[in-house]
C-alpha cells in the first residue's frame, strides 16, 4: 500500500510537470495512471470500504473517464463534465452511507461564500453552457456539503474527507474560472495540485 502511495505521488508530480512544461505525452500517461492507482488501492482495501466499495470504485472510474475526456484535444468538454458529474453523484451516495454530524460553521461559510461569489461569475461567462455548468457546480456543492456533514472530530480520518471534498471544489473552480472568466496564473500547478491532493 505504501508503495502505491509513492507511485501515486510520483505520477502526480510528473503530470503537473508535464502540464506546466507543455509535455502533453507525459500528461496523457500519468494523469490516468493516478486514477488507476487509486482504483487499485480501493480494490486492495475493499474489505475496509465494505459496503461503500462499489459506489466509491464507480466514482473513481467516472473520474478516470472525466480525466481522459478533459485532457485530450478536441471539443469533448461536455462528456468530461458529465463524467465528473456522475462521479460526484456516486461520491454523494457513498458519503450518505456515513453517520450524519453537525457540519462545522466554517464549512457553511465556505459553502455560502462559494455560492455567492464564484458560481454567479462562472455562470455569467459560460454562455451556451450555462445549464450543464450550473448542474455540475450544484452537484459539486452538494458533494462538499454532504462530506462536511459526515465529518466529526470523533471519527478518525473524517477531517481528510472534508479537506478532500473542498480541494475538489477548489480544483474545479479554478479550472472553470480559467476556462470561462479569466486566466489564472500557474493554472496547471494550482488545478492539478489541488486535484491530486483531493
Amino acid at each position: 500500500m505504501n508503495l502505491l502511495i509513492v507511485f501515486y505521488l510520483l505520477a502526480a508530480f510528473m503530470c503537473i510537470l508535464g502540464a506546466s512544461q507543455g509535455i502533453p505525452a507525459l500528461v496523457y500517461l500519468t494523469k490516468p495512471l493516478c486514477l488507476i492507482l487509486l482504483m487499485l488501492a480501493s480494490i486492495m482495501n475493499r474489505e475496509k470500504l465494505s459496503q461503500f466499495f462499489p459506489t466509491f470504485f464507480l466514482a473513481l472510474f467516472f473520474s478516470l473517464l472525466g480525466d481522459i475526456f478533459l485532457m485530450l484535444p478536441g471539443d469533448i468538454f461536455i462528456p468530461g463534465l458529465l463524467a465528473f458529474l456522475t462521479a460526484h453523484v456516486f461520491f454523494i451516495v457513498c458519503f450518505f452511507g456515513l453517520e450524519k454530524e453537525e457540519p462545522a460553521v466554517i464549512n457553511l461559510v465556505f459553502l455560502i461564500g462559494y455560492a455567492a461569489l464564484v458560481v454567479p461569475r462562472v455562470l455569467a461567462a459560460s454562455g451556451s453552457l450555462k445549464v450543464p455548468v450550473f448542474a455540475y457546480m450544484l452537484c459539486l456543492l452538494v458533494m462538499a456539503q454532504v462530506a462536511s456533514s459526515r465529518a466529526s472530530s470523533r471519527k478518525r480520518g473524517s477531517g481528510m474527507l472534508v479537506w478532500g471534498a473542498w480541494l475538489f471544489v477548489l480544483s474545479d473552480s479554478l479550472l472553470g474560472w480559467d476556462k470561462f472568466v479569466g486566466t489564472i496564473p500557474f493554472r496547471d500547478i494550482l488545478v492539478l495540485g489541488s486535484y491530486f491532493l483531493a
